[in-house]
């Protein structure tokens, strides 16, 4: 009985060292993509100003070209007309 009991306890050192050693990788990891996150996070903002200065000059180009458009139809009617 009391070799059983110290095999049990054997086997349970074992698994008490492998899940450490897993929760240990899953900690090593969760830093990792932490610091991967925190490296990223500035150029993912400086990359957000840059298209919010885009959005105005693309917004102004879309109307001037949806004028000339306009303005060429009227000219293609009255040519037609």
């Amino acid at each position: 009985m009391a070799g059983e009991v110290r095999a049990l306890a054997v086997l349970t050192a074992q698994a008490t060292i492998e899940i450490n050693q897993v929760i240990d990788g899953i900690d090593a990891e969760t830093e990792n993509a932490v610091e991967h996150i925190a490296v990223g996070q500035p150029a993912l903002e400086q990359g957000v100003k840059i298209l919010a200065k885009m959005v105005t000059p693309l917004v102004d180009l879309n109307i001037g070209a949806q004028e000339s458009l306009a303005s060429l139809e009227q000219l293609e009617s009255a040519v037609n007309a």
